[in-house]
């Protein structure tokens, strides 16, 4: 007997040929990488750059649509996304879990009468791009298969030097790709600029026929930074580079040369190197900071700079100087930390200035606002105002640091904040907010976190709004949770940032629960608690209520950490809507 199952698979196309698959969940942030892996196949059957901008277009249109449309972006939902070549065609495919569309609409593709419509592009698109699509629908979801048809790769090639070069060329880049990955991840898992720094020049190297490679320091490069990279023979700082290359670096100038008479040519026969056939010299700089420049030169023996070489040197010069401002900024950070005195400070600010204050009663709403206190001073600050119309407005904010530049911070933050309570819809007020920390903040490295929520005083709906904060958790009234994701970028850092507002209806029994890292970066027999233990154990008691969460928790914080010895505040602030 044949089952339905057996009949979906049957009625698929045969695929002669291997095929690459990736199952990713139903969510855009997943396209990305997968695309990556796409052109990646696309470079190895030698489809042009052209072809392959075209086929990016197609590629984020038929997943996008199979996560919006077919899979509704459901959190337990999958897309599957496949590719193959055979018989001088490369085809890619999309599974979603949906019912499809009208497939009669491929017949006549053409762009929509209204330019504003929203409808319509996409199948046109595909339309236009492809020699054939074949729609399939089945019990269990929905396929798109889009054909392009290449003649030459049926095609046996004769030998063909600049073909060779230039597919050497290719395979130089994508193993630059490949190195390029792994520094990023050694990039963030790095606790210094020096060694990360060393360990990327060695790899460089290896793929790279460079004589020398070296870093040029900048002039009153900070001294911690230049402490950590003078020991290190890969580093000239400023003060002992050659007259005729200080001038350069000074002005944080590019160079790129493929001879000398290039370089003369370019007016910088000053640099004299006499000895060497072709270089390049890259500024290393991260946002506003300028830390000196990545030099490579090559001897007369060696081959001229490629494109990818230049632009590899950029990419890494990009590298070392976030690890530079890594490395600067972790040391201003653990400077100001030290400071006792700031703290004792900052613990006198945070009393007198950002009391935990008692949060307003309605007879919709039990809120409650509660912090467990470190012993140094976070930017921890919760509040619960009513608005002009009665509406009820809580936040959760962190201050990025400690200290008395924190605690500032967060005074500010709660003046701003009480000054545009009335500004509606929600991400509105965020904006406002925003714009007001920017201005003071100017160009100093200080930011703010915050969730916000204005509850409807008749306890029908809530707006929510996220920047940059952790997940705000909310139980609808059959306790299951959900998870309010960050809707923009932290406060203070983006002058004109925007938001997006959140809108869910309340039925009565709801609870909503917003937190500080502090609630969960503590240490659990000897690791982190983190974040998927504090909302198991949240869930654990939701049906509870808050209250019964709220105590729990502090149970267990106080039972495995020392509160004298406690690094950040666990701050938390909760709402129950009344059935």
């Amino acid at each position: 007997m044949i089952t339905e199952a057996d009949k979906e698979i049957l009625e698929q196309p045969t695929r002669l040929l291997s095929v690459a698959k990736s199952v990713i969940p139903a969510h855009p942030s997943e396209v990305a990488s997968v695309r990556t892996r796409f052109i990646e196949f696309l470079g190895s059957l030698g489809i042009s750059s052209a072809e392959k901008e075209g086929w990016k277009l197609v590629f984020t249109e038929m997943v996008i649509n199979a996560i919006v449309h077919g899979a509704k972006q459901a959190a337990a939902a999958r897309v599957t996304v496949e590719w193959w070549s055979d018989e001088g065609q490369v085809a890619l495919a999309v599974t979603d879990p949906g019912l499809g569309f009208d497939t009669t609409r491929l017949e006549n593709a053409q762009l929509p009468e209204d330019p504003s419509s929203e409808n319509g592009r996409g199948l046109f698109i595909l339309d236009s791009f492809s020699d054939q699509i074949d729609p399939w629908k089945g019990p269990h979801g929905f396929q798109l298969i889009l054909r392009k048809h290449y003649d030459f790769l049926n095609n046996v090639l004769p030998p063909n030097a600049e073909l060779e070069r230039v597919l050497d060329e290719l395979s130089a880049c994508y193993e630059n790709l490949s190195s390029f990955y792994r520094l990023s991840q050694s990039l963030l898992e790095s606790d210094g600029a020096a060694g990360f720094i060393e360990a990327a020049l060695d790899d460089f190297l290896v793929l790279h026929p460079f004589d020398s490679l070296f870093i040029a320091g900048m002039p009153d490069l900070p001294e911690g930074l230049l402490a950590q990279l003078s020991p290190h023979d890969w580093f000239l700082p400023y003060g002992q580079l050659p007259a005729n290359l200080a001038v350069p670096i000074r002005e944080q100038k590019e160079i790129i040369w493929d001879d000398l008479e290039d370089l003369t040519a370019q007016g910088l026969s000053q640099l004299d190197f006499s000895t060497v056939q072709s270089g390049c010299i890259v500024p290393m700089i991260s946002g506003d900071s300028y830390f000196g420049s990545l030099v490579a030169l090559r001897g007369p023996d060696k081959p001229k700079l490629f494109s990818h070489d230049i632009d590899s040197l950029r990419t890494l010069s990009d590298l070392f100087g976030i690890a530079c401002a890594n490395s600067h900024l972790r040391e201003l950070r653990d400077d100001s930390q030290r400071s006792l005195r700031e703290l004792e400070i900052a613990v006198e600010i945070q009393r007198q200035l950002l009391p935990i204050l008692p949060a307003p009663s309605s007879p919709h709403y039990e809120v409650i606002v509660d912090q467990i206190s470190s012993l140094g001073v976070a930017g921890d600050y919760a509040e619960a105002i009513l608005d002009s119309e009665g509406n009820l407005v809580v936040c959760l904010i962190d201050v990025m640091g400690k200290g008395v530049s924190a605690a500032l911070l967060a005074s500010v933050f709660r003046t701003a904040f009480d000054l545009c309570k009335d500004l509606q819809p929600i991400h509105v007020l965020l904006e406002a907010v925003n714009d007001a920390l920017c201005r003071q903040l100017g160009t100093m490295t200080m930011f703010v976190t915050c969730a916000v929520t204005r509850f409807a005083k008749d306890g029908s709906r809530l707006e929510h709004a996220n920047a940059g904060h952790c997940h705000t958790l909310f139980y609808d009234a059959s306790g299951k949770r959900r998870e309010l994701e960050p809707s923009g970028p932290p406060l203070g850092l983006l002058p004109g940032g925007r938001y997006t507002t959140e809108e869910l209806a309340l039925v009565g029994g709801e609870h909503i629960l917003f937190v500080s890292d502090g609630c969960y970066e503590w240490d659990y027999r000897g690791e982190l608690f983190g974040w998927k233990r504090f909302t198991e154990a949240a869930d654990r008691v939701s049906e509870l209520g808050v209250r019964a969460m709220w105590k729990a928790l502090q149970e267990k914080i106080d039972h495995h950490t020392d509160s004298d010895t406690r690094d950040d505040d666990c701050t938390l602030l909760a709402v129950s809507v009344k059935p």
